[in-house]
């Protein structure tokens, strides 16, 4: 069976569907650039970049999140941000937002491959496999990646992961 990337949330979850004025936050609602948990996070030494999630981030060096060719991937992102934060396995907001943080890693891995993808749906297992050897091997990195830093990585791709409709 195909699994596919973050297939369409409301097929999944019709009662959990947001629209562009559903609350995200005591700050936010769905449809701003950026989702502002600096309320609902205990953590106050944590940095303020933390307790947000900005939508709009750089993907490759002439495009960002909102280019219309990401519109599809993007929205896909907010409605499982949406589902962690309110569905029937509800994540405290800190976590949301590090969850994010790392699709969003995979996200800009898509859009600078050769062939760029621009629909999870299109995204394949051997793409999760370069993506894994990307992580190993990405530039910047001092040294092999941490092997929890890894799972936290796969742990970020199964919550997109569910099965065809």
């Amino acid at each position: 069976m195909r699994r596919t990337i973050l297939a369409p949330l409301q097929a999944v979850t019709p009662q959990l569907s947001p629209n562009e004025q559903s609350p995200v936050s005591a700050l936010s609602v769905f449809s701003d650039e950026t989702w502002d948990f600096s309320t609902e996070t205990a953590d106050t030494s944590r940095p303020l970049s933390k307790q947000a999630i900005r939508w709009k981030f750089k993907l490759t060096q002439e495009r960002d999140s909102l280019a219309p060719e990401h519109a599809s991937m993007l929205l896909a992102l907010k409605q499982l941000a949406y589902l962690m934060l309110f569905g029937a396995t509800r994540m405290k907001p800190i976590s949301v937002v590090d969850r994010i943080m790392m699709l969003k890693i995979f996200i800009r891995f898509l859009a600078e491959r050769q062939s760029p993808i621009f629909r999870f749906q299109d995204v394949l297992q051997f793409h999760i496999k370069e993506y894994l050897d990307y992580l190993r091997t990405r530039p910047g990195r001092r040294g092999a990646i941490q092997s929890a830093v890894l799972r936290n990585h796969l742990t970020a791709l199964n919550l997109g992961c569910v099965p065809p409709v």
